[in-house]
C-alpha cells in the first residue's frame, strides 16, 4: 500500500482538476477513462447529457486528459459492443491521441474471468523475464496495441505499417487484416472502418470460423482516400455461453434483449493522404472548410462533397457551435446538392444533437 499522499483526490468532480490530481500525485504515464458510457454517482461520462460522441465534444467545454479508453469490458459488457467504438472513433475524430483498451475489470474470481478481456501491447519480447517496460509503455501511448475479448485481430496497411504508425502518401492503399483465436470461439464478420465509417466487410464462412488459430486472412486496396484517415478493423462472433468461459451479461443493460459476443480489434492505423507528414484528424479539415467558406453556411457545406461523413459531422458541429440551425430550406438544398453520402451524416448528426439537448433539458 503506498503512502496516501500519493493518492489522486477522490472528492473532486471537474475533469481537469483530476487529471490535474493525478498527475500531480502519480506521475502516471497512461491515464484510462473507465465505464464511459455507464452510470456512477448519477454521473455518465459520454452520456448525451454530457457529450456528442459523434464528434468527440465534451458539452460543458471539458478537455479530456486520459490517453487511453476502456473500448472492452468484460465484467461490465455494453448491449451495443460498437457503442464505444464509435465514441472513440468520435475522440480520434475530434483530435485525441486516445489508445484503446480492453480489461475484464475482475473484482473477484466468482463473477468474472481474469484476463477475458485484455489489451495486447507491441513488444519486444524476445526474453519475457526482462522486458523494456518504458519501452512498452511508450508504444501503448503510441496506439500500437490490438484489443481482444476472444478474438485477436491484426492489421497491416502497404507491406509495414501496423497500429500507432503513419502511413506514408502513396497512390495505393493496401490493407491486409488477420483474425484469429481458439476453436472454442467464433469469428463470423470482420470489417474495416475508416474515421469511424464502415468501408468494408466481410462474412467469415462457417467452415473457417471454428478452426483454431487463423479463422480469417484477407484486405482490401484503395486508389485514393483523399484525406488523412484512420483505419480499424474489428471481428466479431457469438459470445461464448458454455460454464469454461461464458460472457456476463451487461450490468447496466440499454436494451431488452442480449446478444453475447466476442471481438478482436485493432489499434488505429493513420494514412497521411494529403502527404504533409503528419496525421490530421477530422476536426482541422472541418476547420479549414469552415474557415475557407468565409463562415458562410451554403460555401462549407458544398465543400464536403469531397470528404468522408467524420469530416461533415465536425462542420455541422462547428456550425452549429456558432449559432446556425443548419434547418433553413437553403441548408437543406445545399446538404442534398453536396450528396447523398452528405445527406446522410446531416440527418445522423441532427438526430444526435436532437438527443443531446434534450437529455440536457431533463433534470
Amino acid at each position: 500500500v503506498g503512502d496516501v499522499n500519493s493518492l489522486p483526490d477522490y472528492k473532486l468532480t471537474e475533469w481537469s482538476a483530476i487529471a490535474d490530481s493525478i498527475e500531480k500525485k502519480t506521475g502516471a504515464e497512461v491515464i484510462i477513462l473507465n465505464h464511459a458510457r455507464d452510470n456512477h454517482s448519477n454521473f455518465r461520462p459520454f452520456g448525451p447529457k454530457n457529450h456528442l460522441g459523434l464528434v468527440g465534444r465534451n458539452l460543458d467545454g471539458w478537455k479530456l486528459r486520459a490517453n487511453a479508453m476502456e473500448l472492452i469490458n468484460s465484467g461490465a459488457e455494453q448491449s451495443d459492443f460498437m457503442q464505444l467504438y464509435r465514441d472513440w472513433f468520435g475522440l480520434l475524430n475530434h483530435g485525441y491521441d486516445i489508445t484503446p483498451v480492453g480489461c475484464s475489470d475482475s473484482h473477484d474470481v466468482a463473477r468474472h474471468f481474469v484476463g477475458q478481456a485484455r489489451t495486447f501491447i507491441k513488444t519486444d519480447d524476445s526474453d519475457p523475464a526482462n522486458i523494456d517496460i518504458a519501452k512498452t509503455v511508450e508504444n501503448f501511448r503510441a496506439g500500437k496495441v490490438s484489443v481482444s475479448l476472444g478474438l485477436f485481430t491484426t492489421i497491416e496497411v502497404n507491406g509495414k505499417y501496423g497500429p500507432g504508425e503513419l502511413v506514408p502518401k502513396s497512390d495505393k492503399v493496401t490493407v491486409k487484416v488477420k483474425v484469429q483465436g481458439p476453436s472454442w470461439v467464433q469469428a463470423t464478420r470482420v470489417s474495416l472502418y475508416a474515421n469511424g465509417e464502415l468501408i468494408e466487410s466481410e462474412e467469415i464462412a462457417s467452415s473457417d470460423s471454428r478452426k483454431p488459430g487463423l479463422k480469417w486472412s484477407g484486405g482490401w486496396t484503395f486508389e485514393n482516400l483523399g484525406h488523412d484517415v484512420h483505419l480499424v478493423a474489428v471481428a466479431n462472433g457469438p459470445g461464448v455461453k458454455e460454464l469454461y468461459w461464458p460472457i456476463a451479461k451487461p450490468y447496466q443493460p440499454t436494451s431488452k434483449e442480449w446478444k453475447s459476443y466476442v471481438v478482436g480489434s485493432t489499434g488505429a492505423v493513420w494514412v497521411d493522404s494529403d502527404g504533409d507528414g503528419k496525421k490530421t484528424p477530422a476536426i482541422e479539415y472541418a476547420k479549414r472548410i469552415v474557415k475557407d467558406a468565409d463562415g458562410q453556411v451554403k460555401p462549407a457545406i458544398k465543400k464536403l462533397a469531397k470528404f468522408n461523413s467524420a469530416i461533415c459531422f465536425q462542420v455541422f458541429d462547428l456550425l452549429m457551435q456558432r449559432g446556425d440551425s443548419l434547418i433553413r430550406k437553403s441548408d437543406l438544398a445545399a446538404v442534398k446538392s453536396a450528396g447523398s453520402h452528405v445527406e446522410k451524416a446531416y440527418y445522423q448528426f441532427l438526430e444526435a444533437w436532437k438527443a443531446s439537448r434534450i437529455a440536457r433539458l431533463e433534470k
